[in-house]
């Protein structure tokens, strides 16, 4: 009897650690690629294509135009847990094809040196070296960094006034990465 119900456990932690590994897949993000999806400038419309086979691709931001006023689509991507992934088409005619723009909420993303959304602004100022600290209202900053090719949306908590003159210098340890995003510069 001891024998069954040990193999039964035995079984039933290997199946809840296979379910959990199956969850805590992650994404490399390096050099503008975001390991086993896209590169930045892949065309959008393959990737488009080859994402709506494993994700929900919807389609936001229409109608399209042209011009600098024109409003260009937004790809929301998908999974079980929610909102994966957001990607953009590029506006001028040298990049409307391509994916100029990709930004991810979730912690599955990360950089090289383990840096990802959830985590906090302390720890992204520990692992890289601050390049710039951008603020253009409300609680949210943008900070970019030597050594990856992207932006971190940063949070700042409601209990901290930013003001344009010293925002730097308030930013918490404790404020919370929400976003990565990175851009195609070409």
């Amino acid at each position: 009897m001891k024998l069954i119900i040990t193999l039964v456990l035995l079984m039933a932690i290997r199946g809840f650690g296979s379910g959990y590994a199956q969850d805590s897949v992650s994404f490399l993000i390096a050099k503008g690629n975001v390991e086993g999806l896209l590169t930045m400038g892949d065309d959008i419309d393959s990737v488009i294509t080859s994402l709506s086979k494993t994700y929900k691709v919807i389609k936001a931001g229409v109608p399209e135009g042209t011009g600098r006023n024109a409003l260009y689509p937004v790809y929301h991507v998908y999974d079980a847990k929610g909102l994966l992934c957001t990607l953009e088409r590029g506006w001028s005619a040298g990049n409307r094809s391509k994916i100029v723009r990709f930004t991810t909420p979730r912690p599955e993303f990360m950089t090289r040196k383990g840096i990802k959304p959830g985590m906090t602004y302390g720890e992204l100022k520990n692992t890289y070296k601050l390049n710039n600290i951008n603020y253009s209202g409300g609680q949210i900053i943008y900070v970019l960094v030597s050594g990856f090719e992207g932006v971190f949306s940063i949070e700042v908590p409601d209990n901290v006034t930013l003001e344009t003159r010293d925002y730097a210098m308030k930013i918490p340890y404790e404020a919370v990465i929400k976003e990565i995003i990175v851009i195609l510069y070409e």
